[in-house]
């Protein structure tokens, strides 16, 4: 798949040379993606799974670093502390949701 055609598909209005910006906790993937040599550790990586590679080095996406502490996706994808839980939630924007239907918060 096609990431701009995956954007002209969502109507965000980015124009076409404009690079996704991805969020990473992990350093070394972002290294990988933008260092085409092969390491020791990342030669059992098949070549069908470079897509992110490709996309970074034909300026459709770029890899970012974020914090573990700060990334969004962790609130969605692992078990975490209520305090973490809270933060997180408060960085999206989510709060509480009153359903008129059943009453309930």
């Amino acid at each position: 798949m096609r990431l701009d055609l995956l954007l002209d598909d969502l109507q965000i209005g980015l124009p076409a040379k404009t690079p996704v910006s991805i969020l990473n906790d992990n350093n070394g993937c972002i290294a990988l993606s933008k260092n085409p040599v092969h390491h020791e550790r990342s030669k059992h990586i098949a070549m069908r799974h470079h897509f992110l590679r490709e996309k970074v080095e034909d300026n459709t996406a770029k890899l970012d670093f974020v914090s573990s502490a700060d990334n969004l996706a962790d609130m969605l994808t692992k078990a975490l502390p209520q305090p973490a839980f809270e933060r997180l939630k408060d960085q999206m924007g989510i709060s509480k949701y009153r359903s008129p239907a059943r009453g309930e918060v």
